[in-house]
């Protein structure tokens, strides 16, 4: 999943170092450590937020790897003792956030080797 490497170049391009990055969004250094590392997922929670901050969508930040001019230079908006306001946010029981996120890392995965499957189809058909 892109979505760590992609963390990790906001925090930069917001000049924070993980603690602070880590205050945004209730979790400690460790935690974005861990979420940075591919140790751990980042919860459901920290992704609707990060969308909400960065003006950048959660499947972007999963599917692409964002270059630092796609990123804003600081928070959009820093609601960090607050929620996440989305309807399906506020419908869904924190298992089911986890499952989802679950999910979509599998959607992520495949749709990698759809287009891995594709770039090779291409070359087979370049080689003729």
């Amino acid at each position: 999943m892109k979505i760590r490497e992609n963390l990790k170049k906001i925090r930069k391009a917001w000049s924070e170092n993980q603690e602070e990055f880590g205050r945004h969004f209730g979790l400690s250094r460790n935690n974005i450590s861990s979420y940075e590392k591919s140790s751990a997922n980042p919860p459901m929670e920290m992704l609707l937020k990060l969308e909400k901050m960065s003006g950048i969508q959660i499947s972007r930040w999963m599917e692409e790897e964002l270059e630092p001019r796609d990123l804003p230079a600081h928070p959009i908006e820093d609601n960090t003792d607050s929620e996440p306001e989305s309807p399906a946010y506020k419908k869904l029981r924190p298992e089911e956030l986890t499952d989802f996120l679950k999910l979509i890392e599998v959607v992520v995965e495949l749709t990698e080797e759809v287009k891995d499957l594709k770039n090779r189809v291409q070359e087979l058909e370049d080689r003729g």
